[in-house]
């Protein structure tokens, strides 16, 4: 599945979801208030990378900052294009519908965040 929510979160793997995603269910096992949500997989992140061919960026002799840079210019310019984007948003407020009638914040994250060993928070600030 490409879309997970949030109850469904603390059992999930962490290479299939990210740290950031993961202790957000863990706090809501915890008993923290967390906000209505959705995450999409690891999975469904690498095929959005397979169609906007950012792996091309890699083989670039980059500095990581522009290499951050081009990676979000060319999100911006392919994210629209990709075909799965309005299915997976489907998805997402079918399993939570009370989000159809909010105003949202999306975030975005890497499965390599929010490690035991490894943060990048605050890192692009």
């Amino acid at each position: 599945m490409a879309v997970i929510v949030l109850n469904e979160l603390a059992e999930a793997s962490l290479g299939s979801i990210g740290g950031k995603a993961l202790n957000l269910g863990r706090g809501v096992q915890g008993g923290f208030r967390v906000p209505p949500c959705f995450v999409l997989t690891a999975e469904e992140s690498t095929r959005f990378s397979e169609f906007a061919c950012l792996s091309e960026l890699r083989g670039l002799l980059l500095e990581p900052d522009e290499l951050s840079n081009a990676v979000l210019v060319r999100y911006l310019k392919r994210h629209t294009e990709y075909p799965r984007l309005s299915e997976l948003l489907k998805q997402g407020l079918h399993l939570v519908p009370r989000l159809s009638t909010e105003l949202l914040a999306v975030r975005s994250s890497s499965t390599i965040e929010d490690l035991p060993s490894f943060s990048s928070a605050g890192q692009h600030d």
